[in-house]
This record gives C-alpha cells, structure tokens and sequence, in this order.
C-alpha cells in the first residue's frame, strides 16, 4: 500500500495506540511491524481471529497474559551455547509460566463458553510445553532472581566455605 495513503489513513497513529495496549516488549514490536494486509484471505482471517478475541473479552472480560517477558535473546544466546543469568533464567520461567496459564484459559473458553474460537486453539497447540524447564528453573533460581544453595552441591559447599572465611575475617578484624 501507498505510503501516501496510509498516511492520510493515519495508520502509524492507530499501530501506536494499539501498541500502547500490549503487554510485553514482544507483543510490541510485533506491533509495530504491521502492514495492511490486501489478500481476501488473509483478510478474512484476521477479522475471523478478532471476531473470536472479542467474544473472549465480551465473555470473560480480560486474557490472562501477565509475566510474558522478550525472552527471544535469551533463547538466542543459549541456543549458541551462551550463559545466561538468574535474572534471565527467571524471566524465561516466568514466561513458560504465563504461557502454561494462557493455555489453560484458552482450554477453559473452549470448553466452558458457548463460543467457537478455532483460531485461538490452533494458536494454542502451536504453544510449546515446557513445563519441565520451568520447574528445573524454579528449582534453582528464588523469586529474586537470586540462584538457590540447594539447587547443587557444589553450591552449597563453595557458599559454606566463603561464610566460614567470612566469620574468620571478621573475628580477625575484631581482634
């Protein structure tokens, strides 16, 4: 489309305002890379996945997607054997977490509503369950982000070791 006519649509004004209503930086940026769509099909299709998000909000009134995060760096940077951080292994948990809860909602408009959304269910299944590495994370990383001494032995051991250096240190520099 002609960028003169998406101008006078004021398209970039209308990408913004519903960039404003999106909750993580991912939903954002996909925003952002929208472009009007001229295949019938694909037209119809969107409508269709609207049509059915509307009859969710009208029926349940919000969609549960709090504590999705970007995590797409993150898996970059393991995928190429790079380390990531407790911070960033907890935003990764946290994301497979809201992703498991959305899930779940989708399951229970499904099954509970007297609506048909065949387009969120396709969304749905193509969701990957990770609920395995969610659970590993949780293990050894604290709501701070902070890794926890139980999660290996070696952990443990190291931490014990710097406490009782630590206490001599002290006693050293009361003395």
């Amino acid at each position: 489309m002609k960028s003169r006519v998406l101008k006078t649509l004021e398209f970039d004004k209308i990408r913004e305002l519903v960039a404003g209503h999106c909750t993580s930086t991912a939903g954002r940026s996909e925003i952002e890379k929208l472009a009007p769509v001229s295949n019938y099909e694909e037209v119809v299709r969107l409508l269709e996945e609207t049509d059915e998000g509307l009859a969710i909000l009208r029926v349940r009134g919000n969609v549960p997607m709090g504590g999705i995060k970007d995590i797409r760096p993150h898996a970059k940077r393991a995928q190429m054997g790079g380390m990531l951080s407790a911070y960033e292994l907890m935003e990764i948990s946290n994301t497979i977490r809201a992703s498991r809860i959305l899930r779940q909602f989708i399951e229970s408009v499904d099954s509970d509503e007297d609506i048909t959304i065949p387009h969120f269910l396709e969304k749905q299944e193509a969701m990957p369950i990770v609920t395995a590495l969610e659970h590993s994370i949780n293990q050894a990383i604290d709501d701070n982000g902070h890794v926890i001494e139980s999660s290996s032995s070696k952990l443990r051991t190291i931490r014990a070791g710097l406490r009782t250096q630590e206490r001599r240190l002290r006693k050293r520099t009361e003395s």
